[in-house]
């Protein structure tokens, strides 16, 4: 790795990279680490499996300012504030998501680019599923035709045959908690972000740094040529990545750049 001269594009994953989900708070090295990288010059760019509102919500941009975000696990892609990319439900597939839905009444929380609303009425699996994560709870709000970029379902599996049976044909539906399961209109995967925003910007990869602790993080590694784990990361990301540095609890972010001469 060069010196601080030498500018990369960065991506950082945000829970249990930057967000210390033990202690509830963004760690003030991590934060130290990304305004040293900001004012050296680098891009660096926010890589989460959460959408815009939920990194708003959680208070994200208070401490980080990127040039962009990659939201939604690739799907939505800002630069500079600008929406480069993202992919919708067509009208006929969010009536399609309802009528299956909501006769079932299960809690259903819709997303747009940049905002979130329940759309159908709140059930215990919504405060189960949000303590989990952290997550502020959306209000209820009429469904009046808006760009819908994904469905978050709180439901347990027991109607799980059924939806998937009768959801729209491309509609994926990824369940990633015993209360609660995403509907997207593409396969949503991090590193293709990673690549389209590469081939957005017409930088190369050798030129990218990934930073990541969990699975979705390895394909983000994939696509660039540089690539960090956490201390507190999963067993397989740690092999997959070029570095371990330490946890997230012992200042592990602000180390690694410490360490390649990059802060």
């Amino acid at each position: 790795m060069k010196s601080k001269t030498d500018k990369k594009i960065i991506f950082f994953d945000i829970d249990w990279t930057l967000y210390d989900h033990e202690n509830s708070c963004f760690p003030q090295s991590g934060i130290d680490a990304f305004k040293k990288l900001k004012k050296n010059g680098n891009i660096l760019i926010l890589c989460t499996s959460r959408n815009y509102d939920s990194l708003y919500r959680l208070g994200t941009f208070k401490y980080f300012h990127p040039d962009g975000v990659i939201c939604s696990n690739g799907q939505t892609i800002f630069y500079k504030n600008k929406l480069v990319h993202t992919t919708y439900f067509t009208k006929a597939e969010v009536e399609q998501i309802r009528n299956v839905i909501l006769p079932l009444n299960l809690s259903l929380e819709a997303a747009t680019t940049k905002t979130r609303f329940m759309m159908a009425p709140i059930h215990d699996e919504v405060y189960e599923l949000y303590k989990t994560y952290r997550e502020v709870i959306t209000k209820y709000k009429k469904y009046k035709n808006q760009r819908i970029t994904a469905f978050v379902l709180f439901a347990t599996d027991e109607h799980e045959e059924y939806i998937k049976e009768n959801l729209p044909k491309r509609a994926i539906f990824y369940r990633y908690d015993k209360y609660g399961a995403d509907l997207a209109p593409t396969e949503r995967i991090k590193g293709d972000g990673v690549r389209y925003l590469l081939s957005y910007l017409s930088m190369d990869k050798r030129s990218a740094i990934a930073v990541g602790d969990d699975l979705p993080d390895i394909s983000m590694f994939n696509e660039v040529g540089y690539s960090i784990c956490l201390g507190n990361g999963n067993k397989e990301t740690k092999k997959a990545a070029d570095m371990v540095t330490d946890p997230i609890s012992k200042d592990g972010v602000y180390n690694a750049f410490k360490s390649l001469g990059l802060i």
